[in-house]
């Protein structure tokens, strides 16, 4: 039987794939979800993160290489020319909140709240959580490209549940 953690992942699976049919007409594929680790990236990633707290508590991040992340917001915009950079970044902060709030309705028996979204940009950064947490990756591949959504569990929601 899976644990907690698992679990309550589907929940943020659905709302990734959901969200990508809707607001991108696409269908994400999903690949094995696995314990991440803080390996860095050689691409330049934008990841949007937003905190969770209440019963549940941890943090989202889904990190979208460069080119994807151009490819979601021409998309989103029907874009044809350059895109700013603030464009892209509002664009992907509010995907994670859409995901974000989405998988937050459907976690019965939790009382969450989300956080705003935050845009972190660069190369081989970290994102460090608290000792005791895990973090589950899920990687996705799609039409408009490769990314990755992260789920951060806490230590104290953990033993909770």
């Amino acid at each position: 039987m899976p644990g907690p953690d698992v679990v309550k992942i589907n929940a943020f699976i659905e709302s990734t794939c959901q969200v990508f049919s809707t607001m991108l007409k696409c269908t994400p594929q999903r690949g094995q979800v696995k314990v991440a680790g803080n390996e860095g990236e050689d691409d330049i990633l934008r990841t949007a993160i937003i905190g969770l707290s209440g019963t549940m508590k941890g943090a989202v991040a889904i990190a979208f290489p460069s080119k994807t992340a151009h490819n979601i917001v021409k998309r989103l915009i029907q874009a044809e020319g350059p895109i700013d950079d603030a464009d892209i970044n509002d664009a992907l902060g509010e995907i994670a909140n859409v995901i974000t709030g989405s998988a937050k309705a459907k976690l019965e028996g939790h009382s969450v709240s989300i956080s705003l979204p935050t845009v972190v940009r660069g190369r081989r950064y970290a994102i460090v959580h608290p000792k005791g947490s895990v973090t589950l990756a899920v990687p996705f591949e799609s039409e408009v490209g490769p990314f990755t959504l992260n789920v951060t569990f806490s230590k104290a929601m953990r033993q909770e549940t």
